[in-house]
């Protein structure tokens, strides 16, 4: 127990140093009465990781509704997990789904500044997942009840974290070529 303290107290410090984008407090509830439309599904590339492995990102169609503003531009969130994020597979040309999260478009004030996509890292669904791999997992060699219950004090750590963290949304790393995005959406007002 003596040597669970400390690693139990780093992991407490950690979740309490977490923090989104930061200019929370900047933001405020939208009084904004347009919405942004996207007519079709707005699809673009790019290496997705330190790989280099190819991406494939797409938007949703729909309509996206003013959420915040702040004194840059305003924040439109999308229909359900609007951002899809696919893997290459191996086959030449071919993508897998691999997940979709909470997202939004980002519309700055200014004509000149292209919108940016925003996504809740926190909030994801995954999509053709493989649940096979999850048995194939090996038993540890210990007690099930120390097992159990270390299993169970990682899964508390792991969910406050992320519940804190929730509501807490990040301009997305990957953006779409510059001006693509806003040839896309037409505004409703």
């Amino acid at each position: 127990m003596q040597r669970l303290l400390p690693l139990l107290l780093s992991a407490i410090l950690m979740a309490g140093c977490a923090t989104g984008i930061g200019g929370a407090e900047d933001r405020k509830i939208s009084t904004s009465m347009v919405l942004i439309v996207l007519d079709r599904p707005f699809v673009y590339y790019g290496t997705g990781d330190a790989t280099g492995q190819s991406s494939r990102y797409t938007l949703v169609k729909g309509t996206y509704q003013p959420l915040y503003q702040d004194a840059k531009g305003t924040y439109f969130i999308g229909p359900g997990h609007c951002l899809g994020i696919e893997a290459a597979s191996a086959d030449a040309g071919a993508f897998e789904k691999s997940k979709a999260h909470r997202c939004g478009i980002y519309v700055p004030s200014l004509s000149d500044s292209s919108p940016h996509v925003y996504y809740y890292p926190y909030q994801q669904v995954l999509v053709d997942g493989n649940i096979g791999q999850i048995a194939a997992n090996s038993i540890p060699n210990m007690s099930p009840i120390a097992a159990g219950l270390g299993a169970g004090i990682a899964e508390g750590i792991v969910a406050g974290i992320a519940a804190s963290q929730a509501a807490e949304f990040r301009i997305f790393e990957r953006q779409p070529p510059a001006g693509a995005l806003q040839q896309a959406i037409s505004y409703l007002r």
